[in-house]
């Protein structure tokens, strides 16, 4: 029986911290989840990419089929 607690103890190593509540600091109140998102603003830099993707895309889409067989390349 023994050997079977260290088995168990071995497959879930965390089990006595795993009912823990969540800690909230009782000084920093929580932040806002607009806040939050603020704090990823700097990916922001990237709108309208995906639509120049897009533009992209539909301009080689075009010329492909304006032009059958031919490499395309557009810079």
């Amino acid at each position: 029986m023994k050997e079977e607690r260290k088995d168990d103890k071995k497959d879930f190593p965390y089990e006595d911290i795993l009912f823990h509540p969540h800690h909230q600091s009782p000084r920093h109140p929580r932040m806002s989840l607009r806040d939050r998102a603020a704090q990823f603003a700097p990916f922001a830099a990237l709108n309208g990419y995906d639509e120049t993707l897009q533009e992209t895309a539909a301009r080689r889409e075009a010329l492909e089929d304006a032009f059958p067989g031919m490499e395309i390349e557009i810079c």
